[in-house]
């Protein structure tokens, strides 16, 4: 008690204190919006990211976030409790997209496509953590079936002999499961190489061919979860 007395008088922060301004400089970071997945976590927008450095990054701001931590912050300050616990809640919807390297093209192609539907104008930071709900799920479907017309036929056709192999097959005949086999290790082999091209693409400023890159990987990657849950 005389520790703590002389810890008030002579002015020293408490803990209260130390964890009310962490509280508080996230808080203003955020509070015009948190912008997108990249600049949350003060990353470059492209398609690589030093998942090694997220990881570490997210750790330090969840340590401060978490709704655990927050749960005691509210009994203190409510407004703090919530703040931190939606912080929290966008920290991992945005370590979980960057971590992985698919979906990290896959939000990339997300904002593209919400520039053009403001007129190419960039997205204001409100507008980009919408992006997290997806509030215009209307027009990206617009959007995919648009891009889904301009496909190569040569690609569509082997996306119908591919399903066909996959949904209408005898899991029980052991040459077809051979031929299943044969077919899910050259999808991953596809899935890194759209991701070296779709690098490729984005640091040569093609965007249009980002795009389509990026829709005809979605398949592929849609393709090898379908094979895993049945392998």
């Amino acid at each position: 008690m005389v520790l703590r007395r002389y810890v008030l008088r002579a002015g020293w922060p408490t803990m209260r204190d130390c964890v009310s301004r962490r509280l508080m400089a996230s808080r203003n970071a955020v509070d015009a919006g948190k912008g997108n997945f990249f600049a949350f976590f003060n990353f470059p927008k492209q398609p690589e990211v030093d998942v090694a450095e997220l990881q570490k990054r997210y750790h330090a701001l969840q340590s401060r976030v978490h709704p655990d931590q927050a749960a005691v912050m509210a009994s203190q300050d409510q407004r703090q409790g919530v703040d931190a616990t939606d912080v929290s809640v966008y920290a991992n919807s945005a370590y979980e997209t960057l971590r992985d390297p698919f979906l990290r093209c896959k939000y990339l192609y997300r904002i593209l496509l919400a520039q053009e539907d403001k007129g190419g104008e960039p997205l204001t930071s409100e507008e980009e953590e919408n992006l997290l709900v997806e509030d215009d799920k209307k027009s990206m479907a617009q959007h995919r079936k648009s891009a889904s017309d301009q496909l190569d036929e040569e690609f569509m056709v082997e996306l119908m002999a591919m399903n066909e192999l996959i949904f209408g097959s005898d899991l029980e005949d052991p040459n077809t499961r051979v031929r299943l086999e044969v077919l899910q290790y050259d999808l991953k082999e596809r899935n890194a190489d759209y991701y070296d091209r779709a690098k490729e693409a984005w640091h040569a400023n093609d965007m249009e061919t980002f795009k389509r890159l990026v829709l005809e990987w979605t398949y592929i990657h849609n393709a090898v979860g379908h094979l895993k849950q049945i392998l």
